[in-house]
């Protein structure tokens, strides 16, 4: 966004790799998804994938689609363990308890879903889609599949098969997870909070950005449109901001 160098700083998403980290448990769980139930995140597609493999699925959330999910999953025969949302804290349970992860999305934002999984050690299977291939690379750090129930299945059944993929897959996902998300967070608030001059800057800068963008003077009519056309900007660089995987953090005046 124009004018917005040394106002705004991007910072990528934090994951808590102490809390999210591999620990021995028992893998009583073969697939664990985590997410919305909506028409976003593929499921009907990964019911059907499932289909005669007899693998013990959980799925991990709530959503518009649940009712018709449940009833899917009876007919087709697919074992599956439904939990609504669970604290974030408890996540880390249920991931060490699976053996893979899945994501079969048709886009995404920036998952965080997966990359906790991806830090607790979880060979991941993720969508060749926005937000997910930005994260996964193929064969290295997880396993990239289509949408299509085909795809999804194949990636199931070969990670399923072979414990020296999955083993190699969760290493190099525990890797990632800490050399691209760790810390950038606390790192950023502990510098602000520990400098009053960067905290000045920042707060003085920020405010003017916005008077300068998105308040209304009494020029109403005028200024309107101006703001509009704004908020449109705002809303276009909001997008890319979110399929790109940024999180975006002003800092204003308080």
């Amino acid at each position: 966004m124009p004018g917005t160098v040394g106002k705004i700083t991007v910072i990528p998403n934090y994951v808590d790799t102490d809390l999210f980290r591999p620990e021995t448990a028992d893998k009583d769980i073969d697939l664990l998804f985590i997410g919305r139930l909506t028409p976003q995140k593929n499921l009907f597609a990964l019911l059907e994938a499932l289909q005669g493999l007899g693998l013990k699925t959980v799925i991990i959330g709530k959503g518009a689609q649940e009712k018709e999910l449940r009833e899917r999953a009876v007919d087709l025969g697919v074992r599956i363990e439904w939990k609504e949302n669970i604290p974030n804290s408890d996540l880390p349970r249920y991931l060490n308890r699976s053996r893979m992860f899945i994501l079969p999305s048709h886009y995404e934002g920036h998952p965080k879903a997966l990359i906790e999984a991806m830090a607790a050690g979880l060979p991941v299977i993720g969508a060749d889609a926005p937000g997910i291939r930005e994260l996964i690379v193929h064969m290295k750090n997880g396993w990239l599949c289509r949408t299509d129930t085909g795809s999804i299945r194949e990636a199931i059944t070969e990670i399923s098969a072979s414990a020296d993929i999955r083993t190699h897959l969760s290493k190099n996902a525990r890797a990632f997870a800490l050399s691209h998300y760790t810390g950038s967070i606390r790192e950023a608030i502990t510098e602000i909070s520990a400098s009053a001059d960067i905290r000045t800057h920042l707060s003085k800068n920020a405010r003017a950005f916005a008077l300068s963008h998105y308040s209304l003077t009494k020029s109403s009519s005028r200024n309107s449109v101006c703001l509009k056309a704004s908020f449109n900007q705002l809303e276009r660089h909001r997008m890319v901001i979110k399929h790109k995987a940024p999180i975006l953090v002003a800092w204003l005046p308080g």
